[in-house]
C-alpha cells in the first residue's frame, strides 16, 4: 500500500478520488436544495386560492384590533 501511494499513479488516483468525492457531495447538496425550493414553490402555487379565501374571511377580524375569538370561530366554521 505504501508503495502504491508513493508512485505517480497512486498519487493521481488519490487526487482523482478526492475530487470525485467533493463533486459528488456538491451535487447531492445542490440537488437537495433545488428539490426543497421546488417543493416550496409547488406548495405555494397549490395553496394560493386557499390563502386568498382565508384572507377574505379573516379580514373583518384583523381591521383595527386583532379579534382572536372571531378568528377562532371563523376558522372553526371553515373547517367544519
Amino acid at each position: 500500500m505504501k508503495r502504491f501511494l508513493k508512485s505517480l499513479y497512486g498519487k493521481i488516483a488519490v487526487i482523482f478520488l478526492i475530487l470525485m468525492v467533493i463533486i459528488t457531495v456538491t451535487q447531492v447538496v445542490l440537488t437537495l436544495r433545488a428539490c426543497t425550493d421546488f417543493m416550496k414553490e409547488a406548495d405555494q402555487r397549490v395553496n394560493v386560492t386557499l390563502a386568498s379565501n382565508l384572507s377574505r374571511a379573516l379580514r373583518p377580524h384583523l381591521s383595527d384590533k386583532i379579534d382572536y375569538e372571531g378568528i377562532h370561530e371563523t376558522l372553526h366554521r371553515l373547517m367544519v
